[in-house]
Parts: C-alpha cells; structure tokens; sequence
C-alpha cells in the first residue's frame, strides 16, 4: 500500500490520491479508499512522490519493417 501520492494518469494531468494498493507487482486500486479498505504487509508513506505509468518506447521505423525494396531484375 502506498498512502498520500500524487498520480499522473495522462500527460499534463496529475490525480492526488491517498493510497494506491499493490499486488505480486500490479496495481489493485488507485484512489481515494480508507487505508482498512485492503490488508497490506507493508504501508509506504508516499508525501512528496509521484506515481506514473510505465514509459514505453513504441516508435518503429516503418520504412524498414512495411516497405519491401524492389530488386532489379535487369542483374
């Protein structure tokens, strides 16, 4: 459980919360619950910290993945 962090959700959007509840690496809720909401081993105080979605790099470079080159057929 993390209590009192703020969480980007999108680009220029932050969303305050109070806890965020974790499990086995996923998040199980994000929000404004009570803190006895969910049992937790372990409560992190989040004052001061931010939460924010994995950044993922998906750019391709589609001139080499979609577009074949013509060989010639002269050779």
């Amino acid at each position: 459980m993390v209590t009192n962090v703020s969480v980007y959700k999108r680009v220029f959007e932050t969303i305050h919360t109070r806890e965020s509840a974790i499990q086995d690496g996923r998040f199980l809720y994000i929000g404004a619950r009570g803190i006895d909401t969910f049992e937790a081993a372990q409560i992190v105080d989040g004052t001061g910290k931010y939460m924010i979605p994995g950044l993922v790099d998906i750019h391709l470079h589609i001139e080499s993945t979609m577009v074949r080159r013509r060989r010639s057929r002269t050779a």
